[in-house]
């Protein structure tokens, strides 16, 4: 009887572990006004360019703040834009993902690396050279993550997202004496 007990406190951690990464990648692609799809795209191609997802998301962030600069006619935003060939028009109306993904395409056309190097930190700060390899290759590797069947359904993680409120439900415990304490919701 203890072997299955622990077994199902295990299950019960995992769902409750899968729950809370749903939860996150919500409320993350939220933040960044992008979808659940894409956000996860994005992770899996930082994960296989030794990149952390923390600086993607704050690149996307910056990007969109000095967007938004050369949207209200900011004329060092302007001047940043103008190395990539980027005008205020030319991303007008694009969501963050949309936007990013045409910065991104412009910073590769420049053939100098260290051309290239100086308008990804003007964009990204100082670390934006250890994003070289994400903005390389991240729409390869999301594509990828779509074909091997490793992006999640942005459904899925809305019901994860709703559960979230009562995981701690599904989660349990065990009190004091051992015993199991565990209340069941719903999945579905």
């Amino acid at each position: 009887v203890g072997g299955i007990g622990l077994s199902f406190v295990g299950a019960v951690a995992a769902a409750k572990s899968l729950v809370d990464k749903l939860d996150g990648i919500g409320k993350a692609s939220g933040n960044l006004g992008i979808t659940t799809e894409r956000y996860q795209k994005l992770a899996y191609a930082a994960r296989r360019t030794n990149t952390s997802m923390q600086m993607v998301e704050m690149a996307m962030m910056k990007a969109r703040k000095l967007s938004g600069d050369l949207a209200v006619g900011n004329a060092e935003a302007a001047k940043t834009f103008n190395l990539l060939g980027l005008r205020a028009e030319d991303l007008k109306n694009l969501k963050t993902d949309q936007m990013f993904d045409r910065i991104a395409t412009s910073l590769q056309a420049i053939d100098d690396p260290l051309k290239r190097s100086a308008v990804q930190a003007k964009l990204f700060g100082e670390s934006g050279e250890q994003l070289n390899n994400f903005l390389r290759d991240y729409n390869t590797l999301g594509a990828e993550a779509a074909r091997r069947g490793m992006i999640i359904k942005a459904e899925e993680v809305k019901k994860a997202e709703d559960l979230q409120g009562g995981a701690d439900g599904v989660a349990g415990g065990v009190d004091r004496t051992g015993h199991l304490a565990v209340g069941i919701a719903a999945l579905d």
